[in-house]
């Protein structure tokens, strides 16, 4: 009976050592080395999920006029060289650090920054994160 539970227990253990991500993906940086004393909660791997991709833009709000949740774009990505659709999927302003000032002169008044993220309405074969994707001025005007 007390070698089951030294079993049981050193099972446990050997449990602890085993790591697994919450989503399928691949390993985009790794954070520790095999056999280095990494505390409780830290990571050890950055997963990027490949199914999960976006294209990030910042943009005037004065430049928002057309661009609204569920809009589609089509964009280029030069990477692979072909055109995708992207939907919008996220509109949020950015800190007051990314202000427009007006020009004193003009009368005018500051202008905000906003986040916005384009998500590809399809799979975009080959697309990674980092790749540059354009949205022509003339689309969102």
């Amino acid at each position: 009976m007390q070698a089951r539970g030294a079993t049981a227990e050193v099972d446990a253990y050997l449990e602890e050592t085993k790591i697994r991500s919450p989503i399928s993906g691949e390993v985009s940086l790794k954070l520790a080395e095999e056999g280095e004393v990494v505390g409780s909660g830290m990571p050890v791997i950055a997963v990027t999920d490949l199914d999960d991709a976006w294209a990030v833009f910042h943009l005037r709000e004065d430049m928002l006029k057309n661009v609204y949740k569920g809009r589609k774009f089509t964009v280029h990505i030069p990477a692979l060289d072909r055109d995708a659709e992207m939907e919008v999927s996220y509109i949020a302003s950015v800190g007051d650090y990314a202000t427009w000032r007006s020009s004193k002169e003009s009368g005018g008044f500051d202008l905000k920054t906003f986040e916005v993220r384009l998500r590809p309405t399809e799979k975009v074969d080959n697309l990674r994160p980092g790749m540059s994707v354009l949205l022509p001025m003339e689309a969102i005007q």
